[in-house]
């Protein structure tokens, strides 16, 4: 008696960019980012695959998140509760942080709506 047997097997391989959730309380204020993860796969990533001095959508896949459950005070500057996209201006020694009201925006802005 011969007896056939098929099997499929699937494997789970990591995400080529990976999501990532933080949520910490920073004093009394719940702070939560939500980004995915830039993979090199052997690439340089700042400088070259995002080059410095030029707008960035900060992150991988889908715009970075933050969110704050009370205002805070950055730079000296207030910032309303709730939740932003984060852009950025990477620089060889700095970045440049930029909170965007829309949070579901893909790639850059056409139109600012800069809040700090």
């Amino acid at each position: 008696m011969i007896a056939n047997y098929v099997t499929e097997a699937q494997v789970k391989t990591p995400q080529s960019s990976p999501k990532s959730v933080l949520t910490q309380v920073v004093g009394l204020t719940d702070v939560e980012i939500n980004y995915s993860r830039p993979s090199a796969r052997g690439r340089a990533i700042m400088g070259d695959l995002v080059p410095f001095g030029k707008l960035w959508r900060t992150g991988a896949n889908e715009n970075t998140t933050i969110s704050f459950s009370d205002d805070v005070v950055i730079d000296g500057k207030t910032l309303k509760k709730g939740k932003y996209s984060l852009y950025t201006i990477p620089k060889a020694g700095s970045w440049e942080i930029i909170f965007y009201t829309t949070t579901d925006n893909w790639g850059n802005p056409e139109k600012w709506d800069e809040i700090m």
